[in-house]
C-alpha cells in the first residue's frame, strides 16, 4: 500500500507543477485498455464526488467530444444526465464557455492500477484506483484536489 501512496504522491507532484498553466485544459483521454467495469466504477465514483461542489439541477458541464470512442465518456455523460446535471457534449467547448463548467479528464493505467485526473473551474482532482488480484479496481486513497488560486494562498 505504501508503494501506491508514494506513486500517487509522484503523480500529484507532477500535476501540481503543471497546473499553473491554465491556458489549456486537459485534453480528454481514456486509455484503450480501460475495461467497461473499470469505467463504470470510476464514473460512478467521480459523479458522486461532483455532487458536493456542484449541486445537480443547477449545474451544466461542458464535455469535449473525443476523437475516438472509449468506454468512459459515454458512461460519464449519461450518468451526469441521470443525476440531474446539464451536459453540453460538443467538439467546440470554447463556444459554450459562458453556458457551463468545462469538465476535462484523463483515465489511464498507472503501475498496477488506474489514475483519474480531472479538471473543472480552477480545480484539478486526482484519484488512484488499485487493481486487486480478482481483476477489480478499488480506490486506494480519497480524491485529492488542488485549487489554482493564482498564487494567492
Amino acid at each position: 500500500m505504501l508503494k501506491y501512496l508514494l506513486l500517487l504522491l509522484l503523480v500529484l507532484t507532477a500535476g501540481c507543477t503543471s497546473i499553473g498553466h491554465r491556458s489549456s485544459l486537459l485534453v480528454n483521454y481514456v486509455d484503450q485498455n480501460i475495461t467497461e467495469n473499470d469505467a463504470s466504477l470510476i464514473t460512478s465514483d467521480f459523479v458522486r464526488y461532483l455532487r458536493d461542489p456542484f449541486p445537480p439541477a443547477t449545474t451544466t458541464f461542458i464535455v469535449k467530444t473525443n476523437d475516438t470512442e472509449d468506454k468512459f465518456t459515454s458512461l460519464l455523460v449519461n450518468l451526469l444526465q441521470k443525476n440531474g446535471y446539464g451536459v453540453i457534449y460538443t467538439d467546440q467547448p470554447e463556444k459554450h464557455k459562458n453556458q457551463g463548467i468545462n469538465l476535462t479528464y484523463k483515465v489511464m493505467p498507472l503501475d498496477q492500477g488506474i489514475v483519474l485526473v480531472a479538471q473543472y473551474d480552477l480545480t484539478e482532482i486526482t484519484r488512484y484506483y488499485v487493481r486487486l488480484k480478482t481483476g477489480n479496481i478499488v480506490p486506494a486513497a480519497p480524491f485529492i484536489a488542488r485549487v489554482d488560486d493564482g498564487g494567492k494562498g
